[in-house]
């Protein structure tokens, strides 16, 4: 499940797999804010997503282990950091 701080960002499963969450910028320029995501196996996750038109990390892999997220690729989307 998923729990939005705020309208300005929307987060959906991707269709194709079953293990992505897509969370995507509303408007442009959003103030911070932050959402959670309790996965499957019950791991809970919190974000601070803050607005960036170049943002140097696209995806975030959840599943290398412990509380660590490995950072994937660059191209514009919302950023977001992993809070331990």
């Amino acid at each position: 499940s998923v729990d939005l701080g705020s309208r300005d960002i929307m987060a959906d499963k991707a269709s194709e797999v079953e293990n992505v969450l897509r969370v995507k910028a509303t408007r442009i320029g959003f103030n911070e804010t932050n959402f959670s995501v309790m996965t499957a196996d019950g791991k809970f996750y919190s974000f601070i997503a803050n607005y960036n038109e170049s943002p140097s990390v696209l995806a975030l892999n959840l599943a290398v282990g412990g509380n660590r997220a490995e950072r994937l690729s660059t191209q514009p989307s919302t950023e977001s950091s992993a809070q331990p």
